[in-house]
């Protein structure tokens, strides 16, 4: 199997899987998104793509930046694989219950 054929089989994978699936980079940008994510947010991955994942108004990282978190997301502030419990804003306005999980990737 080549390279190539192998990310193909991930990336169907990743389209998949019934999890919502984010990654950002450092700075905060949405820089892909599965299916998943877009129907549980309602956002296309279009409508995300190169937008700061503040388009979310997650209400655990907006408590990071109020109590001066260094990072613009508390769930990295540390080395370590997070879990949290958060509510987000989905594109119609409703808030949902979601279960972050974050890790750094280098």
């Amino acid at each position: 199997m080549t390279g190539r054929e192998l990310d193909g089989y991930w990336k169907t994978v990743v389209n998949t899987l019934r999890d919502g699936i984010m990654i950002v980079n450092t700075r905060g940008a949405i820089v892909s998104v599965n299916r998943a994510f877009e129907q549980i947010t309602g956002y296309t991955r279009e409508e995300l793509i190169g937008r700061s994942c503040e388009i979310l108004h997650c209400e655990s990282c907006a408590r990071a930046r109020a109590e001066g978190a260094e990072s613009w997301c508390s769930l990295y502030q540390t080395e370590m694989t997070e879990q949290r419990r958060c509510q987000i804003r989905r594109k119609d306005g409703r808030t949902i219950q979601a279960m972050k999980n974050a890790a750094i990737l280098k």
